[in-house]
């Protein structure tokens, strides 16, 4: 996420900055203990905070936990906000504790204001509609369908406040087209020309080679509107880190990102298979 430039930017960036290097240092056993604490010293906003990756590998029973985490850490700095899921509903119904949408309404203190959650199956649109009525003192909108078409009635002015705004693409291979990164990314949640909102994009790694080579016309088409252009199939030759890499450097370069952190989710504790890349823009 970027920020404005004057003194209250500055710590934004500063706080910002201390929630990714909290993450990067974050272990399994630790509590999230504490709503007060110092703040690094104020970033230019020119720079890139520098972060290490996390002290621990991620694990994917883990992932949703990673994301209520950061967005405690998120809310400490910001004290508002705006959340929206593109694809929000439970992945996992049979692992409850892999719901991130749940797990984020369900964090105290909860100071983000403002909830879009979007899924395209039944089930889960159900699902969601369900967590909206236990939570019905919360401004909590639930949009049915596919993200890609309905992310515009979220980016519009009366829809979407300007304020820090946090947007969670977890697909599950080429569900959202780089047309609506592009699109969340162009979005200004500010006065400021920089202010952008924050991402965390989903990348499958361990499956993505299988997906490329069983794909028939319609998966072919899906594959570039995924990638956003017909040139998606040079990423079939790489290796998980040099995808992951790529990602990056065109969230950087095309979409205006200064910070991108690829961080690798694994299929258990232990390690395990490479299963995801977590893009952190």
């Amino acid at each position: 996420m970027e920020i404005g430039r004057g003194l209250g930017a500055k710590r934004m960036i500063a706080g910002l900055a201390y929630v990714q290097l909290r993450l990067a240092r974050m272990t399994e056993g630790e509590e999230l203990g504490g709503l007060l604490f110092e703040l690094p010293d104020p970033t230019p906003a020119n720079d890139e905070v520098v972060v290490k990756a996390p002290a621990l590998p991620l694990w994917t029973a883990a992932k949703a936990r990673l994301i209520s985490r950061y967005i405690y850490l998120f809310e400490m700095v910001t004290h508002h906000g705006t959340y929206i899921d593109g694809f929000a509903g439970p992945q996992s119904p049979e692992l409850p504790e892999s719901w991130a949408a749940e797990m984020v309404l369900g964090l105290k203190p909860l100071w983000l204001r403002h909830f879009h959650l979007c899924d395209a199956g039944k089930p889960q649109v159900r699902a969601l509609r369900e967590l909206r009525t236990r939570h019905a003192g919360l401004d909590i909108t639930v949009y049915p369908g596919d993200f890609n078409k309905r992310v515009t009635e979220i980016l519009r002015p009366g829809v979407l406040k300007k304020e820090a705004t946090f947007c969670l693409l977890d697909q599950r291979t080429f569900e959202c087209t780089w047309a609506t990164v592009r699109k969340l990314a162009g979005f200004k949640t500010g006065d400021a020309a920089d202010t952008k909102i924050e991402l965390f994009y989903f990348l499958a790694q361990s499956w993505l080679d299988r997906a490329f080579s069983g794909l028939g016309e319609d998966g072919r088409r899906l594959a570039e509107a995924w990638w956003g252009t017909p040139e998606w199939s040079h990423l079939m030759q790489m290796e998980a880190w040099d995808r992951a890499r790529t990602f990056c450097e065109r969230f950087r370069n095309e979409l205006g990102y200064k910070s991108v952190k690829p961080w690798a989710i694994y299929a258990s504790e232990g390690g395990g298979g490479r299963l995801r890349e977590t893009l952190f823009a």
